[in-house]
């Protein structure tokens, strides 16, 4: 016997905190990775929910053409979205790669940055703070001061600034 309309969406909200609730543990387990085995055991323990989720939007919704993973079925029930290629459009998927992306990189960067430091600790550790300035910065100021030095000593700038400073300090007394 077919399932009426408002029964199936009766049954599809009852379900929606229990879903939510599976996708919340299904995401994390996800993020952990998962062997071809337990990809295997997954499969068949959600076969059964896919089926009856299915059977639930199909009575809802008609014959519509429906992802068949489990956890595309469960965000189409949990968020009552829009399913099929001309209901989804581009800008989710474009809103989804960017923040992925920005993710991913931020994770990468973060990374390197502590690698980076965790290198120079080290670098300074065995040959100290000078031989591991990555910048140069030590070289600038030595550079800077090495120049200043030859322009006080080998110009007249130090006589004319004598010169200056006295005759300010001369005319004060």
């Amino acid at each position: 016997m077919p399932m009426t309309k408002e029964k199936a969406a009766r049954e599809l909200a009852s379900m929606k905190r229990s879903l939510k609730s599976w996708l919340k543990f299904r995401d994390k387990n996800d993020a952990l990775g998962l062997s071809p085995e337990e990809k295997i055991q997954r499969g068949q323990a959600e076969a059964p929910l896919v089926t009856k989720m299915q059977e639930l939007l199909t009575a809802v919704h008609g014959s519509v053409s429906l992802p068949a993973d489990a956890r595309e079925l469960a965000l189409v029930v949990v968020e009552n979205r829009a399913f099929g290629p001309a209901a989804q459009g581009f800008l989710p998927i474009l809103v989804g790669g960017a923040v992925l992306l920005l993710v991913v990189s931020t994770w990468i960067k973060n990374w390197a940055d502590v690698a980076k430091e965790r290198e120079r600790y080290q670098c300074i550790a065995k040959s100290g703070a000078f031989a591991c300035d990555p910048s140069g910065t030590m070289l600038k100021y030595g550079v800077v001061l090495g120049v200043g030095y030859l322009i006080w000593t080998k110009t007249d700038l130090q006589k004319h600034l004598k010169g200056v400073f006295g005759r300010v300090r001369g005319r004060r007394r």
